[in-house]
């Protein structure tokens, strides 16, 4: 069966046409669809960037100024301050709220990134409502004072008083060895 010239024609035109219907619906169109997906992102994202960006250089001044105040505060570069610091704190606010401290005891914690972790056991007695004021105290310092954990308990059944164990942690702001900064 030969075609003839005009048959031939069609044919190829016919092929021609589903190819490019094909390659439409499988190839162009799908790639078109994730370059404007893609672009629809980057859009999203270069917006999000901008916002972002407005809200950190809004945050930087607060920040700094936050810095500043945990510094005034009792923020030191030197462990022994730091302790000095805390334990003159606890004593004063044991004071003031009618603890009676049976220990203070400092563990130096960790060290990184140019900040170290003093890290304290304390142990006292007191009315209870004295020792929730004692602790409500700590916890809302300006001092760069952490409760890491509090244990309360029954002194003896009728009087009221509890005995109370906290854990506490401030932070100091320590120099870096030129070595310790190459490690890094």
């Amino acid at each position: 069966m030969a075609l003839t010239k005009r048959e031939l024609s069609l044919f190829l035109l016919t092929v021609a046409a589903i190819i490019i219907l094909l390659s439409d619906r499988y190839i162009i169109s799908p790639v078109w669809a994730s370059r404007q997906a893609v672009s629809q992102q980057k859009q999203e994202i270069t917006t999000l960037v901008a916002r972002n960006k407005d809200i950190v250089e809004n945050v930087a001044p607060v920040a700094r100024r936050k810095w500043k105040q945990m510094e005034d505060n009792g923020l030191y570069d030197d462990p022994a301050r730091s302790e000095n610091m805390m334990i003159n704190y606890l004593n004063e606010m044991s004071r003031q709220y009618g603890i009676v401290l049976s220990s203070i005891q400092p563990d130096y914690g960790s060290q990184n990134g140019g900040i170290g972790i003093l890290d304290f056991t304390v142990a006292g007695s007191g009315f209870a409502l004295d020792v929730y004021e004692f602790i409500w105290s700590i916890e809302t310092s300006k001092k760069p004072v952490r409760l890491d954990a509090v244990h309360i308990s029954s002194k003896d059944g009728s009087s009221g008083q509890v005995s109370v164990q906290l854990k506490l942690s401030t932070i100091y702001a320590y120099q870096q060895e030129q070595s310790e900064v190459e490690k890094q």
